[in-house]
């Protein structure tokens, strides 16, 4: 090893925490706690991609610049990790079977079957179906493209088409959404399309990269942003030629009437996607009930509020409680915030409205287009106000050193 096994310790904490999904500032805490803990001097420097860091011990200074793919969000890793950070810092657990542990779980994979994932990604889109207001019969092909997405994901790995991997998956979704069509006139291929790609589009991307511009962290953030910039553009680029594709053939009415659903079906759906979600993000399955009820208190305060106050202003309310129950959850359980902020903030999340965005802008309806950009930031910047009001009035973290 490069160093000493405290030294080493950081570094391959902060690697295996960054390939979890966490975002920059709460890296940036957690590897400042604990150098804390150890003794060690640590500057940091992080970006979506890249980690540089420089660590100082008994007068040795060890400084390196870590090239980092960043992961998806695997929830199970975080508390696992943030676990481990408490049990170092809190607990007197020793630096080498903390290395030892966290090494067990770096190399650990996911919790779920291969299966269950595909089932996990059909139920989300299917689901997703009922809050665009789709019919039955929206949500059978849904669900038959949420599978085809889950399997592509799984199965591309090629490097020659990891950058293209978005484009070709919306491509042959879009494609699917209007071969069924063409056979059902009555599925909306549009509601289709987009309650299946839900998982890709970079909506939380987008959130996160306007509180990490918020927070300070600029590098980081101006590069998340141009990431899910680039994210929206791959998805937007196989929508388009799809649509191109089926402008040469004959197809039915697009036009298809929207399904008005109950208050009580919306919350029956938002347990079975919160559910779903919870596998797609790696949850631990003690975590699911706290996820549900996150979700569902989330989605029923966004109802109500809405009947009463703007819908911005409902959107705001709603990430700001969601992001306190987080935080209180947080403390409590010693868990990671995200673990209930993750699936809670899904639903208001404006990656849909950027997809349309590009869409109308594409199709040089600049009006509504650039209108559809507005809202998509506004919303994002509503989601990051409320979780960062949330943050000031009961933090996920107790404001204090750690033990030493």
């Amino acid at each position: 090893m490069y160093g000493s096994i405290k030294t080493n310790f950081i570094i391959k904490l902060a690697t295996t925490l960054h390939q979890s999904g966490t975002s920059t500032p709460e890296l940036e805490r957690e590897l400042i706690s604990v150098c804390d803990a150890l003794g060690v001097k640590g500057s940091f420097l992080i970006s979506p991609t890249s980690i540089s860091l420089t660590l100082e011990e008994a007068n040795e200074v060890v400084s390196q610049n870590l090239r980092v793919f960043p992961g998806s969000v695997d929830l199970y890793k975080l508390n696992q990790l943030k676990g481990l950070v408490n049990q170092l810092g809190n607990e007197g657990l020793a630096v080498e079977q903390a290395y030892d542990m966290l090494q067990k779980i770096k190399g650990e994979r996911g919790t779920y079957s291969l299966f269950l994932t595909i089932l996990s990604f059909s139920i989300v889109a299917t689901c997703l179906v009922i809050f665009m207001q789709g019919k039955l019969v929206d949500m059978a092909a849904a669900c038959v493209c949420g599978a085809l997405v889950a399997v592509m994901v799984i199965n591309i790995k090629s490097i020659r088409l990891e950058p293209i991997k978005e484009t070709i998956i919306a491509f042959f979704v879009s494609t699917t959404a209007f071969a069924i069509h063409y056979f059902e006139p009555q599925v909306n291929v549009n509601i289709v399309t987009l309650s299946s790609l839900i998982i890709l589009i970079p909506g939380l991307g987008l959130t996160i990269s306007i509180s990490e511009l918020a927070s300070k962290h600029f590098a980081s953030g101006t590069a998340r942003l141009m990431g899910a910039i680039v994210e929206f553009s791959k998805l937007g680029a196989g929508i388009i030629a799809a649509y191109h594709l089926a402008s040469y053939f004959d197809f039915p009415s697009m036009n298809q009437p929207l399904v008005e659903y109950s208050i009580y079906i919306k919350a029956l759906v938002v347990l079975i996607c919160s559910s779903a979600t919870s596998i797609v993000f790696n949850a631990n399955t003690k975590d699911i009930p706290w996820i549900l009820g996150g979700a569902l208190f989330t989605m029923l305060f966004l109802d109500f509020a809405g009947n009463f106050l703007s819908s911005n202003l409902s959107i705001f309310l709603a990430s700001f409680f969601a992001g306190l129950l987080s935080n209180v959850f947080a403390l409590k359980f010693n868990k990671n915030s995200s673990t209930i902020l993750l699936p809670s903030i899904i639903f208001l999340v404006p990656g849909v409205l950027g997809i349309k965005s590009l869409q109308l802008l594409v199709e040089q309806n600049f009006g509504l287009g650039l209108g559809e950009v507005a809202k998509t930031i506004t919303i994002a910047i509503l989601i990051v106000s409320g979780i960062f009001f949330a943050d000031a009035i009961r933090p996920s973290y107790h404001i204090r050193a750690m033990k030493k």
